[in-house]
């Protein structure tokens, strides 16, 4: 059927549950793209067929040549209540805002509301009684009711949220963790698809001239940017705090309503609506208050703590502020190096992309070929072939994730050493010129990028392929255990033992990680010490003369 050339799977939830392996996947040819939600596939296989016709339940999208289904998005709306003062419920015209409140059916005819109505309310004030004259003036009501008196005078807000979502009845566990990893790439993929340009032009081109100029400008003004992160950070910790004595009750909070009223007025500066909360004591609990007060004063010691500690770290700073401007300097000389990480960025999406056809592949494979495979590859068979073909695609998969981890950590360690070899060649040869900055012809167009990379290849290859394999080891496990922990959360909540038995393995994969990590980075040491030893023999004695 060369003028089908795209797969749709229309029962693929009743060929999880009979085997999670698909064994038995069944499968009909389409054209024009894959078939939409809602719309009717007719069924072509005769006497073969299951049903006459199939209706596509749930979206699906192309890839390699097979229509992967895919969770569609909750579609979601809500709506701002305000609990405290309570509703004053009337069934003639509303005449204040607080007059306009939720639904009887869930409660929520206790709150008012605080701005416009979703779908879900006005379909529940007609169903409840009211008319479509009476549903029109509660919704121009409530619209406007964020501006007046009432609002600013409400002490407690709630949202009411709605949710509606769409998916097969009886679909199984396996078919629904399908959908749940294939719904987000597919979000990702159209978003990016839509917005190509964009993403190319700003995502790629921005980030390399933002980049480009911070690393320029960066060695020159190294001390005046990190004091300001660092004056930032004591501002946020501070005000914080002050949030904190407001909410005990210890200040009121018009010194903070002052300023915010200073940035509106004077400076047009936006303040997120959520400050006029913060900036107000509302808790009426005791024991609230008794839990804000402690964190305030435990934070206030903790800022504190900071200031002499920035304080005495004087030297470190300087250090620091050298390190900056020397790299600054380095990415100035070399600027290919910018475009390292886009390089190995591409070779990662090169590589996905055929890891994730084989992966798709080995799902969707025919019992049939894998056995001639099989028998033309002389590899052992059992006397049930459809053990063999369980036995193949689960370990074939198993090997394709594996591949992925692995080739991912290559990259990152590559990316390291990279940079490494490059800074270190930089800095030892041009010792002669002491450290001239200026990119020259051969630096713009990479060659000392290029160079780095075939002495890689050439020499340590195999320790990064060594270091990404124990990190793959290692990491696998975490993500078992991660899956694990967020699935039986609800179940292991009230267990200490079990949520034991889940830390200490945990905990032991992550320190076993860090070290994989330290051992890399002592890898990537010896490396730069390697190519120190190595140029500094090209530099004349009399550099060190004296």
């Amino acid at each position: 059927m060369a003028d089908r050339p795209l797969t749709f799977y229309p029962d693929l939830q009743h060929d999880f549950a009979k085997d999670n392996s698909l064994h038995d996947q069944y499968g009909l040819c389409v054209s024009q793209g894959c078939p939409k939600q809602g719309s009717v596939v007719q069924d072509y296989g005769g006497e073969t067929a299951r049903r006459p016709e199939w209706l596509a339940a749930q979206p699906s999208f192309a890839v390699f040549g097979r229509c992967v289904p895919y969770e569609q998005p909750a579609r979601s709306s809500g709506t701002l209540l305000c609990a405290y003062p309570a509703c004053q419920s009337t069934e003639s015209f509303p005449t204040n805002p607080m007059q306009v409140c939720g639904l009887a059916r869930d409660g929520t005819d206790k709150y008012w509301l605080l701005e416009q109505p979703d779908w879900s309310i006005q379909d529940g004030w007609a169903t409840e009684g009211a008319d479509e004259f009476v549903v029109k003036l509660r919704t121009a009501m409530a619209t406007n009711a964020a501006s007046t008196p009432e609002a600013a005078g409400c002490q407690e807000r709630l949202r009411r949220e709605t949710q509606i979502s769409l998916g097969p009845a009886d679909a199984g566990a396996s078919y629904a963790f399908l959908t749940q990893i294939t719904s987000p790439i597919f979000t990702f993929s159209r978003a990016v698809a839509s917005n190509l340009g964009l993403v190319l032009g700003l995502g790629v081109g921005g980030a390399l001239v933002c980049a480009m100029l911070v690393m320029l400008c960066l060695p020159s003004c190294a001390q005046v940017v990190l004091l300001s992160l660092l004056a930032l950070l004591f501002v946020v910790l501070m005000a914080t705090d002050y949030v904190l004595f407001v909410q005990a009750g210890v200040t009121s909070g018009i010194a903070g309503d002052r300023f915010k009223s200073f940035l509106e007025a004077n400076l047009n500066m936006p303040v997120p609506p959520g400050a006029d909360s913060l900036l107000k004591h509302t808790s009426r609990d005791a024991a609230m208050d008794q839990i804000y007060l402690f964190a305030a004063i435990l934070l206030a010691l903790a800022i504190a703590s900071l200031v002499f500690v920035a304080l005495s770290m004087g030297k470190q700073f300087k250090l620091v502020v050298a390190l900056v401007r020397e790299a600054g300097k380095t990415v100035r000389s070399i600027p290919s190096l910018m475009a390292l990480p886009l390089l190995l960025l591409c070779s990662m999406a090169l590589f996905t992309t055929l890891l994730s056809a084989g992966l798709l592949g080995v799902g969707t494979a025919s019992p049939e070929k894998v056995q001639e495979a099989l028998a033309a590859l002389s590899l052992s068979s059992s006397a049930d072939p459809a053990l063999d073909f369980h036995r193949w695609q689960t370990a074939s998969g198993l090997l394709l994730i594996i591949g992925f981890l692995w080739v991912y950590f290559f990259h990152v360690a590559l990316f390291t050493t990279t940079v490494a070899l490059t800074v270190a060649r930089w800095y030892f040869r041009d010792a002669e010129n002491e450290h001239q900055v200026g990119a020259g012809l051969g630096n713009c167009l990479g060659w000392p990028v290029l160079a780095s990379l075939r002495q890689v290849f050439r020499y340590h290859l195999g320790s990064l392929a060594l270091g990404s394999l124990l990190m793959t080891v290692f990491t696998i496990p975490r993500m078992v255990l991660e899956y694990i922990d967020h699935h039986t959360k609800s179940a292991t909540g009230q267990n200490a033992l079990a949520r034991g038995l889940l830390c200490v393995p945990r905990c032991m994969l992550g320190c076993q990680n860090k070290n994989d990590n330290n051992n890399n980075n002592n890898k990537n040491n010896n490396t730069k010490t390697t190519t120190t030893i190595t140029l500094l023999r090209d530099i004349p004695t009399k550099e060190f003369e004296g």
